[in-house]
């Protein structure tokens, strides 16, 4: 199971959160990933000059997703994981 949280904090929120997380549930459904992925909301994950702050459980890093790149983190983030 990969576990995603996607920052809800303020920062993140007013820069689109809600839209990520409605971007990341259209993916994985259309994947049809709904059993190999959680999609949580998580308080903040002190990046927030940075955009929309993602993190994968199991990972140090902190991905900072946009609209324009949300697909891109997905596929090579997330597909590259299930296989």
């Amino acid at each position: 199971m990969i576990i995603i949280q996607v920052c809800m904090g303020t920062a993140c929120y007013l820069k689109g959160a809600n839209n990520i997380i409605k971007h990341l549930q259209k993916l994985i459904s259309q994947y049809k990933l709904e059993d190999s992925i959680e999609l949580k909301g998580s308080f903040c994950l002190r990046h927030c000059s940075d955009g929309v702050s993602v993190r994968i459980i199991g990972e140090e890093k902190i991905y900072s997703i946009k609209d324009k790149n949300v697909n891109q983190f997905f596929k090579n983030k997330i597909i590259s994981k299930m296989h």
